[in-house]
């Protein structure tokens, strides 16, 4: 039997789009170096630090309850991209693959409507199944002065497709420089 580790609900996730659609971006991905801790800056943004792990990549608590990661480029202050995990399931036998697979296409849906409504229409109408060992993705242009483009993808676990070793699905919500 799978067992998912849903993290954040589709509405959930459409408040932290809608949050984290309005901050000045320019300003996070130029990163900490100008404050004098990595607490200091996440607050000066409306964040609280959560962890800083030993690259120094930060993961912040947005105020609508979710949380980001932002890693930063290689030896740098500056940030290069961001991630969110809304929805992760795992297979615990490798006959369960498809079975997980199938569960993330149809959880696909719902994060995708809600990304939607937080984000407007993606750049481009996304499929809405797998090819390859690539799952769905839509890819959200920013919009006025924005310098964030917003992906939501279905990010699938090398292990799923190869039929021996339980594999796992995620949805995610990936935040890069425009």
């Amino acid at each position: 039997m799978s067992y998912a580790e849903i993290k954040r609900s589709p509405e959930q996730v459409a408040t932290d789009l809608a949050q984290l659609r309005s901050m000045n971006w320019a300003e996070v991905w130029a990163g900490d170096g100008n404050s004098p801790t990595s607490k200091d800056w996440a607050e000066s943004l409306g964040w609280r630090l959560a962890s800083l792990d030993p690259d120094n990549n930060l993961t912040i608590a947005l105020l609508s309850g979710g949380s980001l990661t932002l890693f930063r480029h290689q030896h740098s202050t500056r940030f290069e991209q961001a991630l969110a995990v809304a929805w992760k399931l795992r297979a615990r036998q490798a006959n369960e693959n498809r079975a997980v697979v199938e569960q993330a296409l149809a959880a696909w849906t719902n994060y995708y409507q809600a990304a939607v409504r937080a984000l407007g229409s993606p750049e481009h109408e996304p499929r809405a199944d797998v090819v390859g060992d690539t799952g769905p993705s839509a890819l959200f242009k920013p919009t006025g002065s924005s310098r964030a483009l917003f992906e939501l993808k279905v990010n699938l676990a090398s292990s799923m497709l190869d039929g021996v070793r339980p594999g796992s699905a995620s949805i995610r919500v990936l935040i890069h420089p425009a």
